[in-house]
């Protein structure tokens, strides 16, 4: 055999190689593993972190204090979770690492002690680590004592759902350019609802609850989302609802109970707009108000 043959020899060895490799990543199976309702109190780095075919992790119910830092960070690029289930834990940090995984879709982290999702803990200081999960659809950090909600999830352009409820929100975070289909923003401390959010969702917001906060008035952004089919604003202190030509939202269900409308200017203030719900309103809410007469 010359020296050519050789050569000819070799590049077959190596593109069957190549074959075998891109064969053998396709045939990798993917793991799911459930061990909620349990007593860990503790994930292993080779379980959260390394384990590349992982793609489901629900550890819910079980008596973790942190999710760590991964120990080989450079390595975060190689991890295939798109769903991780932390719920009803009692966790005080969840890593940073977390929200670089590339491939996660869903994250749930309701039921904790958490106050913030962004801070690095080192043994020095605490330092703040932007967000690269592009691809999360949807957060579930409800049950927290989260007082504001992250600036990085700005980078989460295809979130579908966020459910931030019965936290201490003092303001709903800015909108940003994602599907967003349904937000609870239920049970927090909110006095008013972004006046850009219409903009951002006006095509997308199917469900929206902001139930259970401060609220003075009915926020002209919410009534202009043109597919919004169920809004829930009762318990707030709402006064004043849009003016009825600025509605274009097809709701099904209009929930007002427990505010004080019909409150020193009379309940003839209150026009409901009757042309915009007239065809798709089914269930409307308006007990323990100050009403004198059903609205028109």
């Amino acid at each position: 055999m010359d020296k050519r043959d050789c050569l000819m020899s070799d590049e077959k060895v190596s593109s069957g190689d190549e074959d075998d490799v891109i064969e053998e990543k396709e045939n990798i199976s993917e793991i799911v593993i459930d061990v909620q309702e349990n007593k860990i109190q503790e994930l292993h780095d080779s379980v959260l972190w390394t384990m590349n075919n992982l793609v489901s992790l629900n550890a819910s119910h079980n008596l973790l204090v942190k999710v760590s830092d991964a120990l080989h960070p450079d390595l975060l690029q190689l991890n295939g979770l798109k769903s991780l289930n932390f719920a009803h834990c009692h966790l005080k940090y969840v890593s940073p690492h977390v929200f670089a995984l590339p491939c996660l879709e869903e994250l749930n982290l309701s039921y904790n002690k958490l106050s913030t999702l962004s801070v690095r803990i080192t043994e020095n200081a605490a330092c703040r680590t932007a967000w690269t999960c592009l691809k999360l659809q949807s957060l579930d950090i409800s049950h927290n004592l989260f007082d504001s909600l992250p600036s990085d999830l700005k980078v989460c352009t295809e979130m579908v759902s966020l459910n931030s409820s019965y936290n201490q929100l003092h303001a709903a975070c800015p909108p940003w350019q994602c599907p967003l289909k349904f937000l609870d923003l239920s049970n927090n401390k909110l006095t008013t609802f972004a006046p850009s959010a219409d903009q951002y969702w006006g095509n997308t917001l199917k469900t929206l609850h902001l139930q259970c906060n401060q609220m003075n008035e009915l926020t002209e952004s919410i009534v202009r989302m043109r597919v919004l089919c169920y809004l829930d604003v009762s318990c707030n202190k709402i006064q004043q609802i849009p003016l009825s030509d600025l509605w274009c939202c097809p709701l099904t269900t209009l929930n007002l109970n427990d505010n004080n409308l019909g409150i020193g200017k009379g309940d003839t203030s209150v026009k409901f707009p009757a042309a915009c719900l007239a065809s798709t309103l089914t269930e409307m809410y308006i007990a323990n108000n100050n009403f004198v007469n059903i609205p028109p």
